[in-house]
């Protein structure tokens, strides 16, 4: 007999969101069950993600119809935001802590806004980095 086990460790904390996003985003021209979402032939553990994410969760970064079920769409403006509040938290902490990217201690708020953005950006797809750093007027060279 073959047990299958999923163990999964994060070394810092971590936004379950950011995990299901891209399967939000193939899917955002309908209402979908989450649990159907994720199936995913490549991962067949990622069902499992289902009982990490709440229904108030799943407000930030999509529109939700009531049900037994988490019901799902994805919602870009919703997603803009929450990643908008990702990204000031990352850049307050780095205030609090200050520290700054590279040898520059003297940065100007747009520097540590693309910086942040850059950081949130390693868990999201381009198009949505792109969307991101539109929303803070940042250049995307």
């Amino acid at each position: 007999m073959l047990l299958e086990t999923v163990n999964f460790s994060v070394g810092t904390p971590l936004d379950p969101i950011f995990f299901i996003l891209p399967y939000l985003i193939q899917s955002q021209e309908r209402f979908s069950p989450l649990s159907q979402l994720l199936i995913d032939e490549k991962f067949p553990s990622s069902s499992f993600l289902e009982d990490m994410i709440s229904d108030e969760d799943l407000l930030k970064v999509g529109d939700t119809k009531p049900s037994s079920d988490k019901i799902i769409k994805f919602n870009k403006i919703k997603t803009l935001n929450w990643l908008n509040d990702k990204v000031e938290k990352v850049k307050n902490a780095m205030k609090k802590s200050n520290i700054t990217p590279g040898f520059n201690s003297s940065l100007s708020e747009a520097d540590y806004n693309r910086y942040c953005c850059g950081i949130v950006g390693d868990y999201i797809n381009s198009a949505l980095l792109s969307d991101l750093y539109d929303q803070f007027w940042i250049r995307n060279d």
